[in-house]
């Protein structure tokens, strides 16, 4: 089975597996309350540029959503929001699987990127928040949409780029699909032959 090197010390899939079972039952030892009003509990790795981290995506019947790290996590921070924050949701690929979402929120700029057990899994979990937040921007993912507005210069190339990044499974969470941004013209009537280091050529 696979070994991972933490501390200086070696743990197997097993050990692993029993830690993180030990830091659910923890977890639900300090927030009994919480466990009565579950609709929805599951294991999940965070993503994130500092790194990985285990931890539980809890949903409750008051409609919050409840990021949990497990002990001793590098990130280390909880997170909670209503489900009437979410302005949209992507199934993400995360290492080559289609397992992932990623979760952006109203007045956020960072988005939340969970990584999950299985791809059946995310697809139970991408229903569920699809049927109960309803504040969803419709045109979060509308590729037509998005490519209407650039067309008709309502939204900038930047912001055109991010949105085909985003469709396309990039994420600045994700440090192996990290966003690419091409080099872009900004007028099209010289003559000379395009050079890199012609920034007025250049946006």
């Amino acid at each position: 089975s696979d070994v991972y090197k933490r501390q200086d010390e070696e743990y197997t899939d097993e050990k692993c597996e029993k830690l993180i079972g030990s830091a659910v039952l923890d977890y639900y030892k300090h927030n009994k309350e919480i466990l009565k009003s579950l609709v929805m509990k599951q294991r999940v790795r965070r993503i994130h540029t500092l790194g990985e981290e285990d931890g539980l995506f809890l949903i409750t019947r008051d409609n919050a959503v409840i990021y949990e790290p497990i002990s001793n996590a590098p990130l280390s921070d909880s997170i909670e929001f209503p489900l009437s924050a979410v302005k949209g949701i992507l199934p993400m690929r995360y290492m080559f699987k289609h397992k992932a979402l990623e979760i952006f929120l109203y007045g956020q700029s960072d988005s939340i990127y969970i990584d999950f057990e299985n791809e059946s899994v995310r697809k139970t979990v991408l229903n569920y928040l699809q049927s109960h937040c309803k504040n969803l921007d419709s045109h979060f993912a509308d590729i037509d949409y998005h490519c209407r507005m650039w067309i008709e210069r309502k939204i900038s190339n930047f912001d055109y780029l991010l949105f085909v990044n985003r469709v396309g499974s990039r994420s600045f969470n994700d440090l192996s699909q990290y966003p690419v941004f091409p080099w872009v013209l900004s007028e099209y009537y010289t003559n000379c032959k395009f050079k890199a280091n012609h920034s007025h050529c250049l946006i």
